[in-house]
């Protein structure tokens, strides 16, 4: 298994940083093809932007730390924050255009084939699986 490592802060100008570690793991393994880099960075990118507004409630310059472990049939992207804890029930209320907010979490769900939120060690871990086809 190849795994990979990045560490940011809650701040919205790191999250731009993420499209292009990711595209460099991707691209230079050969492992999706674009249209699935393009999902499972858009999932990443929704993950920690809800790290950042809802785990951190906008604090700046907290922890966040992904990581991204590859197996012959699979990707593991795991993204880790110590902010407030993230209900186990986290509603999706994405589903209406006019919706305010909970629209992150939809896009996730169709961007990524399982996604699994727990809290450990007063962490929360979001982790994100895309098959390798």
């Amino acid at each position: 298994m190849m795994s990979y490592k990045l560490d940011l802060l809650s701040n919205p100008e790191q999250v731009t940083s993420i499209p292009g570690w990711l595209n460099s793991i991707l691209q230079k393994n050969s492992l999706l093809c674009e249209i699935q880099i393009v999902e499972i960075r858009y999932a990443v990118v929704e993950a920690v932007n809800n790290s950042i507004e809802h785990a951190y409630e906008k604090q700046v310059d907290r922890p966040i730390t992904l990581s991204c472990d590859i197996e012959p049939d699979r990707i593991h992207i795991t993204i880790r924050d110590n902010g407030r804890p993230i209900p186990s029930a986290f509603p999706v209320t994405g589903n209406s255009p006019t919706a305010e907010s909970g629209r992150g979490l939809v896009i996730i769900e169709a961007m990524t084939d399982a996604i699994h939120r727990e809290r450990v060690a007063g962490w929360n871990v979001t982790r994100l699986v895309k098959f390798i086809r």
